[in-house]
Formats: C-alpha cells, sequence, structure tokens
C-alpha cells in the first residue's frame, strides 16, 4: 500500500486511532482517501522523533489539502503534537496565491519575462524576511494588470495613467513594480502622487484643446487624417493612445454617416468627420 515502513506504521496508528475517535463503518469506507494522504505524506522527510515539521506540512499540502484531510489532520495534532495553527494556515494560504499567480501571466514574451524577474524579485525579498509575501502577492497583481494593458510592449506612461484611473487604490502598490521596471530594465514609469482621478480630467483637457486646435488648423498636411484618428479615438472612446493605435494598425476603416467606423473584431469604434462642416464656430 505505502512503500517506506515507517508510513506503512504510522497508517496502522491512524487507522487505531480512527476507529476508536470516530465511526468505526464511516472510517472503513473513508480509507481509500486516507491512504492517499499517507501516499503523499511519504514524500516528506520525519524528523529524528518521527513526526512532521508543520510547515513542511503546509507547503506540501496547503491549506486547502489539509482542509480535505481533516481526521488526518487532527491526528497529526492530537497523537503526534503537530500543531498547524491558523497564522502559519493564512502564510500558507498567501503563499499558495502568490505562486499561482504565475498562471496569469502573459503569453507574450517580453512583458512575461519582466513578470516573472519580478516575481522572482518579489520572492527573494520574502525569502530574505523583508517583506510577507501578502505583501509580495499585493505587489505583483497591480503589475500583472499594468501588463495586461500594455499588450505585447512593457507598460508605458500612458498605461499608468489608466490603470491609476479604474483602480486608484493601487497607487503605493504599483510604485514596487515600477521602481523595479526602472532600476532593472531602465523604464522610467512615474507613479503620481496626484489622484487618478485628477490626472484623468487634466488630460481630458488636453485631449480638447488639442482637438480644437486640430478642427481650426486652416492648412492641413497630407498626414492630418493620420493625426486626428488617434486623438479622436482617445477622446470619444476613453482609451489611452496605445490602444488607439493598435486598433488603427490592427482594424479596419468603413464609411459611415458623419465620419468613419474603425472594426476590430466584435467592436465598433466611430470617429467623427473633422471637415469644415463639423467644426462649428470659434
Amino acid at each position: 500500500m505505502v512503500s517506506r515502513a515507517s508510513i506503512q506504521k504510522r497508517f496502522k496508528e491512524f487507522a487505531a486511532w480512527a476507529a476508536t475517535t470516530t465511526d468505526p463503518k464511516r472510517t472503513a469506507l473513508s480509507l481509500p482517501r486516507h491512504v492517499a494522504f499517507f501516499v503523499k505524506l511519504a514524500a516528506l522527510p520525519e524528523r529524528n522523533d518521527g513526526g512532521w515539521r508543520s510547515d513542511d506540512l503546509l507547503g506540501h499540502f496547503g491549506t486547502q489539502g489539509l482542509r480535505t484531510h481533516l481526521l488526518a489532520a487532527r491526528w497529526l495534532s492530537e497523537v503526534l503534537g503537530v500543531e498547524i495553527g491558523a497564522k502559519k494556515k493564512i502564510q500558507a494560504s498567501e503563499a499558495r496565491r502568490f505562486e499561482e499567480q504565475l498562471s496569469e501571466l502573459p503569453e507574450q514574451p517580453l512583458p512575461r519575462q519582466a513578470l516573472m524577474a519580478f516575481h522572482q524579485f518579489l520572492s527573494k525579498r520574502v525569502a530574505q524576511g523583508d517583506i510577507s509575501v501578502r505583501t509580495a502577492r499585493l505587489s505583483f497583481r497591480p503589475a500583472l494588470d499594468l501588463a495586461s494593458l500594455a499588450g505585447d510592449q512593457l507598460p508605458a506612461q500612458d498605461d499608468v495613467t489608466h490603470y491609476l484611473m479604474k483602480a486608484p487604490g493601487q497607487r503605493a502598490a504599483l510604485f514596487a513594480f515600477a521602481t523595479f521596471l526602472r532600476e532593472t530594465l531602465g523604464v522610467n514609469l512615474a507613479v503620481p502622487k496626484s489622484s487618478a482621478r485628477t490626472i484623468f480630467h487634466r488630460r481630458r483637457r488636453q485631449l480638447e484643446v488639442q482637438i480644437r486646435q486640430m478642427l481650426f488648423e486652416e492648412d492641413r498636411s497630407a498626414d492630418f487624417d493620420q493625426r486626428w484618428r488617434p486623438v479622436a479615438l482617445m477622446y470619444f472612446h476613453w482609451i489611452s493612445l496605445k490602444q488607439a493605435q493598435h486598433l488603427l494598425t490592427e482594424g479596419k476603416l468603413f464609411n459611415a454617416y458623419g465620419g468613419v467606423e474603425l472594426e476590430h473584431g466584435a467592436e465598433r469604434y466611430w470617429i467623427p468627420d473633422p471637415s469644415p462642416m463639423y467644426r462649428g464656430s470659434r
């Protein structure tokens, strides 16, 4: 059943204890599940006194795994004296959630490598005792979210502005990732002290001025439409410059009433015609 002799002995001890502690019939029916627990337990080294360290058990099974085997966990505590306190369970849960964040890494090589390096950096700080694993997990979350806005590139300042507009409470947590990018990859991202709402309204005012100036250009150059469309997308559809440029590169333009329509997948973006009849008066 279980290869290691000491584990076999422990399993027999557990079965005998369970038979006197719980309903024998119920225990007999659940034996296959308990066997699975001890098979997995065999991979852990025992201490000199024949027990196991609580940290090793939590790292090996996780809090969810121990919840699945409550009777075995109770036996470890009551018979072998292996105490797995609430604090350690929380720490183990945080560590598991921190590692699970790696499953959310983007496929694009550039942001994926940067995020992997940041995760390793945070893991090293946890191991050194500089930060808690919870702090590491909370610092990695905004890094993942910011990278999702940047597509296949590293985040730009415009991405930071738009991210903080959506999640202003993440400003402090985002600072660690911005600092890491600057010191390791030379990417200078400012995490402004102003609120995201203030930054957003300032950017809107800048776009309004830019649109007004373009509408009243007397002699429009040949590249006017190339300059107009990203600005119009940013203003009328509340997206970043990088997103606008991506849409214009990957999408298709069609004539539409009062302007053109940009098609990208299932999405449609209307861009107004900046010709004189739509300018209005000064």
